[in-house]
């Protein structure tokens, strides 16, 4: 897919590893929370995404999500928080974490990372999307 026909311009594009179950549940959980329409999912496995990543020089790296925000993207702790910011109300307030030092976030969240295939599993397929969740996920 070539991304230059996207219209991608004031998006939040948020790129994940589609066959991690802890990935796939994060992915469910902000779409049960109203996410703002800016944002769009794609998983890392996708022609897009690897696009996309090569447009921001970003080295792959499935152990974190991604954030593409106004022409800079954010892994780790940091594209989470940035995340919550576009979920409805009590979720945003977590941003507010953003003032524990990157390194404490960024340890805990590779914790995690390192043992999410142990905690939630792999998952070869994705349950069926609605037409409304469907807006937010690029090919």
């Amino acid at each position: 897919m070539n991304i230059s026909n996207l219209d991608l311009k004031d998006k939040s594009i948020i790129i994940y590893d589609g066959v991690c179950g802890f990935c796939n549940h994060t992915i469910q959980f902000i779409l049960r929370n109203k996410p703002d329409k800016d944002i769009r999912f794609v998983a890392y496995q996708s022609e897009t995404a690897q696009e996309l990543m090569r447009q921001f020089a970003i080295t792959p790296d499935m152990s974190s999500i991604l954030l593409i925000q106004h022409k800079k993207y954010y892994t780790k702790s940091s594209a989470v928080l940035k995340i919550l910011q576009h979920l409805q109300s009590p979720w945003r307030y977590l941003y507010y974490l953003i003032i524990i030092p990157g390194f404490i976030r960024d340890s805990c969240y590779s914790i995690i990372s390192r043992y999410r295939y142990l905690i939630m599993g792999k998952s070869e397929q994705c349950r069926l999307l609605s037409a409304e969740e469907r807006f937010f996920f690029l090919e």
